[in-house]
């Protein structure tokens, strides 16, 4: 009797292990944290449950031969059985298709990418160039670093190959020769100065056409975009930079932008990109387009009198302004740009031509 209350309470215990080892491998698949894990620890605990439920069920049944009214409810543990197992395969079938997915990703043939060469002469190009270089070369875990310095030595010419040209093609040179590159080339003060005297060597604007204003904004900003990655506080040379561009404006839109800021206030770079654009914007709108008309004969006064009326007649086709077609002058973009003493000076020329006209009319 003694040894059959020993195995059953032996066996009970037994059983209470099991039922934590259940909830332990329930506990992991409900945590979201471990969704990260690898297929293989999820698969392992597959196989653990599956034993563990097996021998769960052999130790109930002797239970159950010692004790027949053991009150366990074998019911619940097999639904947290099939709970868990259902999971861990839903788990196990995502990780797979991702796993899946990535190999063929990685597996797809992509574009070769072609490192351009660099010759030394032009130190802001040697950024963009190390760096493509290194994501693409240095950054290869198959390739030596013989075979690094290769490719490297290939991709420089003239003075930036001068640098590296007389070390051996060993694997010990290739580290030398990015520190002796970087030494010369990667120089910040050098290329502070060289982006500095672009902004100041920028050529002036003959005339203020829209292609001509664009290409100015594209100039500059692409320089202080350069300079404010160096490090530089461009933000605020806000006062030096418009100082130093204003001068290289065409004299109609460095007037336009005089007369279009606000005096009270201290203008900013942003405001005076801002102005750029909408006059580029203004002018590509109005075609910035000039026509002319010639004649091989003298006109007579008739004839004046027939070109002015037809001209009055049309004001709504022919600029008298900017001599552009489609508008009037009092919807002339260029004409609203204008400096105030220049609109003055058309509106006058207009109404004159007008009065001219009115004389001759009332004479014939």
């Amino acid at each position: 009797m003694e040894n059959s209350d020993t195995l059953l309470r032996d066996l009970k215990n037994r059983r209470k292990l099991i039922k934590a080892s259940i909830t332990r491998i329930e506990n992991f698949v409900a945590d979201p944290i471990n969704l990260g894990s690898s297929p293989e620890m999820f698969a392992a605990r597959r196989d653990r449950l599956t034993n563990i439920f097996k021998e769960y069920e052999e130790v109930q049944l002797n239970i159950l031969s010692y004790d027949d009214k053991d009150v366990e409810d074998v019911g619940i543990i097999e639904d947290r059985y099939f709970n868990v197992m259902s999971k861990i395969t839903s788990i196990l079938k995502k990780l797979t298709q991702t796993d899946s997915m990535c190999t063929n990703v990685s597996n797809s043939k992509l574009p070769n990418i072609e490192i351009p060469s660099y010759d030394g002469r032009d130190f802001t190009k040697f950024k963009p160039f190390i760096d493509l270089f290194l994501a693409v070369i240095h950054n290869n875990s198959s390739l030596s670093d013989v075979q690094k310095l290769f490719y490297l030595r290939k991709s420089l010419t003239h003075d930036a190959l001068s640098v590296i040209e007389n070390l051996p093609l060993v694997n010990q040179s290739y580290k030398e020769a990015l520190e002796l590159l970087n030494k010369r080339f990667d120089n910040e003060a050098r290329l502070i100065s060289n982006h500095i005297n672009i902004i100041l060597e920028l050529p002036c604007m003959q005339k203020g056409t829209a292609a001509a204003i664009r290409s100015f904004i594209s100039g500059v900003q692409q320089q202080m975009y350069a300079l404010k990655n160096l490090g530089q506080p461009v933000q605020h040379w806000d006062m030096l930079l418009i100082s130093i561009l204003t001068k290289k404006l065409d004299q109609y839109t460095n007037r336009a932008f005089q007369l279009d800021r606000d005096p009270n206030t201290l203008p900013t770079m942003v405001d005076f990109i801002s102005f750029l654009e909408r006059r580029a914007m203004a002018l590509e709108d109005s075609g910035d387009k000039s026509s002319t008309i010639t004649s091989n004969k003298s006109p007579t006064a008739h004839n004046k009198v027939s070109n002015i009326a037809t001209t009055s007649n049309k004001s709504n086709k022919l600029c008298l302004f900017c001599q552009g077609t489609g508008h009037a002058i009092h919807g002339c973009p260029r004409f609203k740009l204008a400096a105030l003493e220049d609109r003055l000076r058309a509106t006058i020329r207009f109404c004159t031509k007008i009065i001219v006209l009115m004389r001759i009319m009332r004479n014939l």
